[in-house]
């Protein structure tokens, strides 16, 4: 792929007036899909990493969930200067599934990606993702991450190993990288998705699901073939939520999780392999009957032993987190 057809290798600051006709002028080979809530704090700096791409030809959907703040006035401000940014207002809260199932669907680029309305991109990130995408017919590359600092440098990356590994995924990999074994888990990456072989699919997000959509949908995706491709640069870096929202967030995760698994078995059991099921029921378990699980951790962290045994023993789903996944996941932690 030529300088070109990426669109140019010139820098361009957030200030930058972009005009629909230079827009226009190519069909954008990324579409960035912003699904965004309440982000009024956030937006411009998202928007602005992806302004600062070498990769110029891409377009931006902000996806507005019916924010009660300021975020779709700022995206419309950030509309009116660039042209390659449009934004799509939801008439009532849907969560991210649903908006950014919206975005796709609107979308006119070769590739979808998605960017949260609180992370950011590395300046480099869709011209490294693109000269993978380029080399071989991929239909889902993923990238690694790493969090975001307040000076907004990238940490250490969040799968070191990655360097060390095959260029493709495969399913069974996935399903161990989202089983809840390891330390890390796939369902936090942000691939690109080749928008010919979703809408071939017609397969898009679960909106039933608020946490855990994206390895429902990654997964679905590898399901039906998708073949699979890792960068092992950092391209994408995240902001961790504040200690509040993250105990909320880890009990849905738990609950939608065990969703999105039942519906990845259903889905696709039949055609497993013996290692993907192995995973999967894993994964399985180490969802199931999330309330128990946290009545046991309560327990042993208050040192109510007898509390603690006897949920172990009367439940077989939390005995089975002790015996099974609690082992392959200390075993697994020397693979981050």
């Amino acid at each position: 792929m030529t300088e070109s057809e990426l669109g140019g290798s010139r820098g361009c600051g957030s200030k930058k007036i972009v005009s629909a006709v230079e827009a226009g002028q190519h069909q954008p080979l990324v579409s960035v899909v912003i699904a965004a809530y309440h982000a009024e704090n956030t937006l411009a700096r998202a928007i602005d990493s992806l302004v600062a791409q070498t990769v110029t030809n891409w377009e931006a959907i902000v996806v507005d969930d019916a924010s009660a703040d300021r975020t779709v006035e700022i995206a419309e401000e950030l509309a009116a200067r660039d042209h390659r940014i449009r934004v799509i207002r939801m008439e009532r809260n849907g969560g991210p599934a649903a908006a950014r199932n919206k975005g796709m669907k609107s979308a006119r680029g070769q590739w979808i990606a998605t960017l949260d309305s609180d992370d950011v991109y590395v300046p480099t990130r869709l011209e490294m993702i693109l000269a993978v995408a380029s080399a071989d017919d991929w239909d889902l590359v993923f990238d690694n991450i790493a969090t975001l600092s307040q000076e907004g440098r990238s940490g250490r990356p969040y799968w070191p190993r990655w360097k060390k590994m095959p260029r493709a995924i495969s399913l069974a990999e996935m399903l161990r990288g989202c089983s809840g074994a390891m330390k890390n888990t796939y369902g936090v990456l942000k691939p690109f998705v080749k928008r010919s072989f979703v809408e071939k699919l017609d397969l898009y997000y679960d909106t039933e699901l608020k946490r855990g959509e994206d390895v429902l949908f990654h997964i679905s995706l590898m399901l039906k073939g998708a073949r699979t491709a890792r960068v092992t640069e950092i391209g994408y870096l995240y902001e961790i939520p504040d200690a509040a929202n993250r105990v909320s967030a880890s009990v849905t995760n738990l609950q939608h999780s065990h969703m999105a698994t039942l519906k990845i078995r259903d889905a696709g059991w039949s055609s497993l392999s013996i290692a993907e099921k192995i995973w999967l029921y894993i994964r399985q378990i180490n969802t199931l009957e999330f309330e128990l699980w946290i009545q046991f951790l309560g327990a042993l962290k208050n040192w109510e032993l007898k509390k603690a045994i006897m949920l172990s023993l009367r439940n077989s789903s939390v005995l089975k987190k002790l015996v099974i996944v609690r082992p392959v996941r200390i075993f697994s932690h020397f693979y981050n």
